[in-house]
């Protein structure tokens, strides 16, 4: 079976953390026999865009295709108004990835079906190709292209809506997700397939004082973990707040934050208003191999974002039997139970986040029990094999 993947935001060597749920899960599919092909399409900002931001600099340094995980990916490139001029954006995003497309075609013969990552702009334009080359679609939407519905343009949900109705399935990360889906639209068929992660790579480790030697934080505090893009929707103001409430106790703790962010003036600015230079440890954006070995070298994982589809990085935090604490939004209450695998707390909320924090922090026992309890919840249900058997079965139902 040879399956084009479209994904605008899927990993390189210049975008090391964005899209790696994606990657694995091509990697899985590869191993099942089937050959992918990967579109991710490059914006190319109007001059003088490219001379200040570093961003958009990148875009400009990538290559037309290279070969990732013996894959193939192809690298179009569309001129990008962004928000600016939503019509003329989509549509330049839908010609290049048709002429990427077609040549693919026209190179390697036929393509049973079309996977996109994300329904707009990869699941509208994939979807558009599919009919006019009478190639099925499916489409996954991941969260926020579905949680932003209510904010979208009217232009937008008709795009939305299109994809929707016009791809031969959807697929959603979780139940959350599935149930919203239904509710702004029509779908012909959706299922619901969380993203999977490899529970042999992302493990617990038997001691953490080596890998805590090696990445230069103390052996003997309780480290706290947060991963993700650095922004108020991802709570970590909040956690900073829990982090000041916390840091008048004897606890012996340190939080590591890991992340990048469109701008770090804000995230220094309340560090340094709450005084917490010697309780927050800032680790930047690194290459998603590598964030397994801070979740090796910490305790807990702490996530208070205010909303998701179902983060993936909250099921590697439990594959490596971390004690996970989030909040109830998306599909985090489908994996995560409260006092079982992890604890959740409400949106919004710093102070019961701090208690929750110490909480664990002063009970050995419960972080043992959680992480144990995590990491069976994960090798059930979350595997990145299961997953992508699961993708392949749908595929199997439209080729």
């Amino acid at each position: 079976m040879k399956a084009i993947i479209v994904s605008h935001n899927y990993p390189n060597n210049l975008f090391l953390s964005s899209g790696t749920f994606v990657r694995q899960q091509v990697k899985e599919l590869k191993k099942l026999g089937v050959i992918p092909y990967i579109v991710r399409p490059i914006p190319i900002a109007p001059w003088p865009t490219t001379l200040f931001n570093k961003k958009w600099k990148n875009y400009a340094k990538m290559p037309n295709t290279e070969v990732l995980d013996d894959i193939e990916v192809f690298y179009p490139k569309y001129v990008s108004f962004s928000k600016f001029n939503f019509h003329v954006t989509t549509r330049n995003f839908y010609r290049c990835l048709s002429n990427s497309i077609k040549n693919i075609i026209s190179n390697v013969g036929k393509i049973d079906i079309i996977h996109a990552h994300f329904i707009i702009p990869d699941g509208f334009a994939s979807s558009l190709i599919g009919m006019k080359l009478n190639i099925p679609v499916v489409t996954t939407a991941h969260g926020s292209d579905v949680n932003l519905y209510e904010r979208y343009t009217k232009k937008e949900k008709n795009c939305f809506d299109q994809v929707i109705r016009k791809s031969n399935a959807i697929i959603t990360v979780s139940n959350a997700l599935k149930h919203k889906v239904e509710q702004y639209s029509s779908p012909q068929y959706v299922e619901s397939i969380p993203m999977g992660v490899d529970t042999g790579f992302f493990s617990p480790v038997d001691s953490k004082v080596e890998i805590r030697k090696q990445l230069g934080i103390p052996e003997n505090a309780n480290i706290l973990l947060f991963v993700g893009h650095i922004t108020k929707e991802k709570g970590i103001f909040d956690l900073l707040q829990a982090i000041n409430i916390l840091k008048n106790k004897d606890l012996n703790f340190l939080l590591v934050i890991v992340g990048s962010a469109s701008s770090y003036k804000e995230l220094f600015f309340n560090i340094s208003q709450m005084k917490l230079e010697t309780y927050v440890k800032l680790v930047g954006e690194i290459p998603h191999s590598e964030v397994k070995y801070w979740m090796s070298a910490s305790d807990i994982f702490i996530l208070p974002s205010y909303s998701e589809g179902l983060p993936t990085v909250v099921v590697e935090a439990m594959a490596c039997g971390l004690a996970v604490i989030a909040t109830p939004v998306g599909g985090i209450p489908e994996i995560l139970l409260d006092n079982e695998n992890g604890i959740i707390v409400p949106v919004k909320e710093p102070d019961i986040l701090a208690k929750k924090i110490e909480l664990i922090i002063d009970n050995p026992d419960k972080k043992m029990k959680y992480g144990l309890n995590a990491r069976e919840t994960v090798m059930k249900q979350y595997d990145v094999k299961l997953n992508a058997q699961r993708v392949l079965n749908l595929y199997n139902k439209f080729v």
